[in-house]
């Protein structure tokens, strides 16, 4: 059986940015430079499930699941919308 406690934490959402420069520049810092970093020249397309999320939540409700902000450090960052995103790669293809 499901416990409801953990129901209850993937069902909630975090405003990851209060404006679309927010995001700008937290792509700009992040993903833009990132090995997994969209591919826009090639085939591949999303590499990084957390960088769609967040581009879904800018253009969509700003929101982002529970755990996509766990695991991008989003909990973490006490408020500082440039934060580095643990799964940064070196090495932009």
């Amino acid at each position: 059986m499901n416990d409801p406690g953990v129901l209850k934490d993937i069902k909630k959402k975090h405003r990851a940015f209060s404006t679309g420069s927010q995001y700008a520049d937290w792509s700009a810092r992040n993903c833009d430079s990132c090995k997994k970093g969209f591919d826009n020249k090639g085939m591949d397309g999303w590499r990084c499930e957390w960088e769609k999320a967040l581009c879904l939540a800018a253009i969509g409700d700003h929101h982002i699941k529970e755990t996509v902000a766990r695991a991008i450090g989003f909990l973490d960052s006490e408020g500082c919308d440039l934060w580095e995103c643990p799964g940064w790669e070196r090495g932009r293809k």
